[in-house]
């Protein structure tokens, strides 16, 4: 009889060696380049737990394993570095960040749930002073109920199209959220076609911001993902209530 394969939730895992065993799926993945690591593949890796941590896949390992990293598939990643989670735009909550060595093995298996794995921020949370963590990155739902004009605004002293809109939750709660360059394009084009309808809003890896004492959301360059109206069973239940 083969032996049972082990694998470790993402909640037990610790930097103290690097030969874990975990089953996740890529629930969401953007390009990034610093003049730091140059070009990375960075993703958001949940497991059946919904627990979600962040993971880096260095230029030079891209020939590698780029053909593996697919948004919506379950993979056994096996062999892989941490380090304590840091900076000003952590993607989760998770203490530790992932670091994909040349050693690493990725491995397809099959699908465990159809769950996107989203880690949704009360607005009552993200509009409170003292509950959330600014520099760590949120996920959040609502109805859009209000757009402003679009508008063009210098984003590290490069002119960017700016659109501000309001969001509701189901309890009648609003929150501003300001969305730059193709994420306001998006939205704009998706409102003028729902011009009678309903435009539901998943941002994931917002950021929250602190403007003279009042909070907002934002998208964080291109590590947000938004998707509008989409056919998942949360934003389903959202539009339910």
């Amino acid at each position: 009889m083969a032996a049972k394969e082990c694998f470790t939730e993402l909640s037990d895992i610790k930097p103290f060696k690097t030969s874990w065993k975990i089953r996740v799926k890529i629930v969401h993945t953007w390009k990034q380049f610093t003049t730091y690591t140059g070009e990375t593949i960075e993703m958001i890796l949940a497991d059946v737990a919904g627990i979600l941590i962040h993971a880096t896949i260095k230029k030079q390992q891209l020939n590698k394993f780029q053909r593996l990293i697919v948004f919506g598939e379950w993979r056994v990643i096996e062999n892989f570095q941490l380090t304590r989670a840091s900076g000003k735009f952590r993607a989760t909550k998770h203490t530790y960040k992932m670091s994909i060595m040349n050693s690493t093995i990725i491995t397809r298996c099959q699908s465990l749930s159809n769950d996107f794995y989203v880690d949704l921020a009360a607005f009552d949370n993200i509009l409170a002073d003292d509950v959330l963590n600014e520099h760590i990155l949120i996920d959040v739902l609502g109805q859009v109920v209000s757009v402003g004009q679009m508008k063009t605004s210098s984003q590290n002293d490069k002119p960017k199209k700016r659109l501000e809109v309001e969001l509701r939750d189901t309890s009648d709660q609003r929150l501003s959220c300001t969305l730059w360059g193709k994420f306001a394009d998006s939205m704009w084009e998706a409102c003028r076609k729902e011009e009678r309808g309903i435009v539901i809003c998943l941002l994931r890896c917002a950021k929250i911001n602190t403007y003279n004492g009042d909070r907002s959301v934002s998208n964080a360059f291109d590590m947000s993902l938004m998707l509008l109206n989409p056919d998942y069973t949360i934003v389903n239940e959202f539009v339910g209530k």
